[in-house]
Order: structure tokens, then C-alpha cells, then sequence
């Protein structure tokens, strides 16, 4: 049984055949060079604001009464962290107005602190 590979047959016109395997080429090369480009599929702009929700920050006069209040008791923010059960640096942060606005934990640092954390607060 005498096996020849597909490839070394040549069956029709061979400018068909040579045309045909350029299209191929060129499809072949086009999807190589499309597959590290990144598409939008719905050709809009994407704008930062749009697509990535905005985290509600504590702000900084909450910072300001939590730190108050904590002066106040003589704590320091390792004292107050753990009572908490939490680290030092969530304390900074919430001290700092830059950490996300929790309202578990801003209810828990009021019942401490022995302050109102929580409602309308004008930051």
C-alpha cells in the first residue's frame, strides 16, 4: 500500500490552487496578528467613571470624631484595634478618611468609643 501525503497532490489548475493557499496565508497571518489586539465589541469609549463603581470613603470629619473620640478614652490605635479584632492600619485609615465606609464596623468603633458614627455625616 503505497501512502502520498495530501499535500504533494496537486489536483486542478495550479493558479487556483497556488491563490487558494495565499488566502489561507493571509487568513491564517491576519488571525495571528488580531489575536493580541483588544476589541470593543460595542465600539463605545469606556470612560473610568462609567464602568468602575466609586467606593463611599469614610471621609475625614468621621476620621476627625473617631480620633477624637479615641484621645478622649486614652487609647491608642493599637488599643482600639484590638478591641476591635482588627489591625492598627484599618484604624489609620479609618482615622485618615480613606478607608471604605463599613457600617458593621463603624457601628462597633461607636459602641467603643461611645459616639455616633453612623447616619447623615456632612464630609
Amino acid at each position: 500500500m503505497n501512502y502520498t501525503p495530501a499535500n504533494d497532490i496537486v489536483i486542478g489548475n495550479p493558479k487556483l490552487i497556488a491563490k487558494k493557499k495565499n488566502e489561507e496565508a493571509l487568513k491564517v497571518a491576519t488571525t495571528k496578528i488580531n489575536t493580541n489586539v483588544n476589541v470593543s465589541v460595542s465600539g463605545k469609549k469606556i470612560r473610568d467613571d462609567d464602568e468602575i463603581p466609586q467606593v463611599e470613603k469614610v471621609g475625614i470629619e468621621t476620621g476627625k470624631i473617631i480620633m477624637q473620640a479615641r484621645l478622649s478614652k486614652n487609647l491608642k490605635q493599637t488599643d482600639l484595634a484590638k478591641q476591635l479584632n482588627i489591625t492598627p492600619d484599618i484604624i489609620r485609615d479609618y482615622e485618615n478618611g480613606s478607608a471604605p465606609r463599613n457600617g458593621s464596623l463603624l457601628n462597633r468603633m461607636s459602641k467603643v468609643l461611645g459616639v455616633k458614627l453612623t447616619g447623615k455625616i456632612n464630609n
